[in-house]
């Protein structure tokens, strides 16, 4: 009788496994279409390669990203297929290495996920313990990560206070209102704690589902309509967190599912890197600041708005915190979003890439390039 229910343990994680995989793929997929333009070389938006020479030809940046995109519809009909896998892996590495502003979060949580299945290809409850160890781990250092003015001034004053709340900025720059947006940071940390321990976890569960879901309010059509590319990344984790935490019975993060072999990549990557960042040695997406609003950013001034016709659309119609002095402003995170509906990599590497391939694109343009950090900062007064 024991062999037997061992059996259909193992059958049963053997079958979550596989619906994880496809779920994972599906919203994969939802996000590679939503975002296609981050993964061609034909664009506005500057790449910024890890080194100059893995910058690829154009129509091999197409051939990867056709690839990746067949790859990952054929594992949502056959997940256990080792050789696909490994080719989808390689073939997102090459893409990645060619422009680091392909490495988002819900890129870099995807590659892990279909990382670590192949790992415990012969261990699926290994594979269920990754799962919930790397989501735990998101939760926790996401909340972390937001105890800064940014967040409260970007986010929480801005999309939900205002925007989603419909206050009056008289009401949400009050004191009590405005650092209460720390109580949802504080949150977060709580409930990640929460789900490692197997009283808590379906509780710690329901508030994150809970958390998606405004989330999803928010930023969708029915909120700022803003960033769709992380939309099917929300109902991803929301069905993950009912399928891995409420569903499975017991506590399903097991440390020691985490040391065998390979599984060390997961714990470190997700449990102790993250820690790094605060101390500079560690990448802020790596680091799961998701709507943190205290990352770097970075302004593009110009003379005046004619200067480079084709960035016509990117530039910003006002400059309410006078960051260039009244003059044309290109901000970056907005141009990214507008053309490839996505953020860029908010690293200060990057934006010196960026500002380079600038000046050897448009010699002897006016640019100056500012690179800042949201605070709780008043907008400049209107100029007479």
């Amino acid at each position: 009788m024991q062999t037997v229910s061992s059996n259909e343990h193992t059958a049963d994680h053997q079958k979550t496994a596989a619906w994880v995989m496809r779920l994972v793929c599906i919203c994969w997929l939802m996000a590679k279409l939503i975002g296609w333009k981050v993964w061609i070389k034909d664009r506005q938006f500057p790449l910024a390669p890890v080194a100059g020479w893995l910058n690829w030809p154009s129509l091999m940046q197409y051939i990867l990203f056709v690839l990746s995109l067949s790859l990952i519809i054929s594992l949502v009909f056959k997940p256990f297929n080792k050789i696909i896998i490994v080719t989808l892996l390689c073939s997102e590495t090459l893409s990645c290495l060619a422009d680091q502003n392909r490495w988002q979060p819900w890129q870099y949580q995807y590659f892990f996920t279909i990382a670590a299945f192949i790992i415990n290809f012969k261990n699926t409850k290994n594979f269920i313990a990754c799962i919930a160890f790397i989501m735990a781990s998101t939760y926790f250092y996401s909340g972390i990560g937001k105890f800064n003015e940014g967040y409260l001034v970007l986010v929480w004053d801005n999309i939900f206070l205002k925007n989603i709340f419909k206050l009056s900025e008289e009401a949400y720059r009050q004191n009590s209102l405005h650092y209460l947006g720390y109580a949802t940071a504080l949150a977060e940390v709580l409930f990640a704690i929460g789900l490692f321990f197997s009283k808590t976890k379906k509780a710690a569960a329901w508030g994150m589902i809970c958390m998606h879901l405004l989330i999803l309010y928010a930023l969708g059509p029915l909120g700022i309509n803003y960033n769709p590319v992380i939309w099917p990344w929300n109902i991803l984790m929301a069905i993950l967190l009912f399928v891995v935490f409420i569903k499975v019975p017991g506590s399903p993060i097991h440390i020691k599912a985490l040391w065998p072999g390979l599984n060390k990549a997961v714990l470190i990557a997700w449990g102790i890197l993250p820690a790094l960042n605060y101390v500079g040695l560690w990448d802020n997406y790596f680091s799961c600041r998701l709507y943190s609003g205290g990352l770097p950013q970075m302004a593009i001034c110009l003379k005046d708005q004619g200067e480079i016709e084709e960035l016509q659309p990117y530039i910003n119609s006002t400059d309410i915190y006078n960051r260039c002095n009244g003059k044309a402003m290109i901000n970056l995170q907005n141009w990214a979003v507008k053309e490839m509906e996505v953020l860029p990599l908010p690293e200060i590497r990057v934006y010196e890439q960026i500002q380079r391939q600038w000046m050897q694109a448009h010699p002897g343009s006016s640019a100056r390039f500012v690179i800042y950090y949201i605070n709780h900062q008043k907008p400049a007064p209107a100029s007479k």
